[in-house]
């Protein structure tokens, strides 16, 4: 018996690894945009923060890219110049077709497929519960939320739910799109 992960473990990870750096760049984008609307100095030094969080994320996934994926190096290399939250990761629903087979990403599209599957019925069955929630907090804002303190933290409450339903929302729609990308 050998003690080594199975390929598939590893590349299972890698993949899923892929697709939670693309979530945190999205979630940058997110915040530039915002950052864009409404300046804030906290804000930009968040941004800031998170990007180097990811470059850092970025940066030891490459790692393992060039084991697993050595023909995405020199196809991405000119990446590096990108921010953060822009940079093309090299997982198989980033390409079409025809570059995947180039690349030879075959092997890596049916893990990838499972996992945005998966993901994708997770964010929809979240983004059912925290919709649930939301109606749930404006019932009990409405009814119980008398006094300006009161009604001002129902409000804060309903705002976080309702970013955290539209993230969901978002999640999935990213998650489908990849799937489409794939073939599914």
């Amino acid at each position: 018996m050998s003690s080594q992960i199975p390929l598939s473990t590893v590349t299972a990870k890698f993949i899923y690894d892929g697709i939670r750096i693309q979530e945190a760049q999205y979630d940058v984008q997110k915040l530039v945009a915002q950052l864009n609307v409404h300046f804030s100095e906290a804000l930009q030094a968040e941004i800031a923060g998170q990007r180097v969080k990811i470059q850092q994320r970025i940066a030891k996934w490459r790692i393992t890219q060039k084991l697993l994926i050595p023909a995405c190096e020199a196809r991405l290399g000119e990446q590096m110049a990108c921010s953060a939250e822009h940079q093309v990761l090299g997982i198989p629903s980033e390409f079409e077709k025809e570059d995947r087979d180039v690349l030879n990403l075959g092997y890596f599209t049916p893990q990838e497929l499972e996992l945005r599957g998966w993901m994708a019925s997770d964010a929809r069955a979240r983004a059912r519960r925290e919709a649930q929630t939301l109606i749930y907090l404006r019932r009990e804002k409405t009814a119980h939320a008398t006094g300006v303190s009161q009604n001002a933290k129902m409000g804060k409450q309903i705002d976080d739910m309702a970013a955290r339903r539209d993230r969901s929302i978002a999640r999935y729609w990213a998650a489908r799109a990849a799937l489409a990308e794939l073939g599914a």
